[in-house]
């Protein structure tokens, strides 16, 4: 099942498309409010409901969404627990719009985080998606900018251990293959 996980974030108007190919639509708490711009009723939202507000979360359930509030003080933010939403509702894809832009650097730097949360997880804003790749997973390019991040090697340092990973860029137009190590070395590869 494919479950598009709305944040509250600033999502491109063709984000809204993503949630029209969804199996289910979960909210994380304000990104009900961007599944409302878009006319969309997200079938379930998540979060501590402070930017949804009494009102807004009245408003949806009497629209038929099912809320799941969670107390403002969490281990989680309100999109983790979107996330876990739609696993436990049997996603084994999670897609998330509106991840990027907002008031909230801090949320936007943990959401690039969550892409790792577990497999088949992508953040799609327009024509870029971003994605790990897990070891051993083929890939295919298509149209639109993608972004992946793969985890080359394990490595101890003093403070313990760590992940090396390596960005990979994919830009239709340009035909190349954008690959940042962990030196921050730039190789662009051409693709036929």
């Amino acid at each position: 099942m494919r479950a598009v996980v709305v944040a509250h974030g600033d999502p491109e108007a063709s984000d809204r498309a993503q949630c029209l190919r969804a199996d289910l639509i979960v909210a994380a708490d304000g990104g009900a409010l961007v599944c409302e711009r878009w006319g969309i009723l997200p079938q379930v939202v998540v979060g501590d409901m402070d930017s949804l507000g009494r009102d807004g979360t009245e408003r949806l359930r009497a629209r038929g969404a099912r809320i799941e509030a969670y107390p403002r003080v969490k281990d989680q933010t309100d999109l983790e627990l979107a996330i876990a939403a739609a696993r436990n509702a049997g996603a084994d894809e999670v897609v998330i719009v509106a991840a990027f832009g907002g008031r909230r650097l801090d949320h936007e730097i943990a959401n690039v985080l969550l892409l790792a949360e577990g497999p088949r997880v992508s953040a799609v804003r327009g024509g870029t998606t971003m994605r790990v790749i897990r070891d051993g997973e083929r890939i295919a390019l298509s149209d639109g900018y993608h972004m992946w991040f793969v985890e080359l090697a394990q490595r101890k340092v003093v403070s313990g251990p760590t992940h090396v990973a390596v960005a990979l860029g994919y830009s239709p137009d340009q035909k190349r293959i954008w690959v940042v190590g962990e030196r921050s070395s730039v190789t662009a590869l051409r693709v036929r």
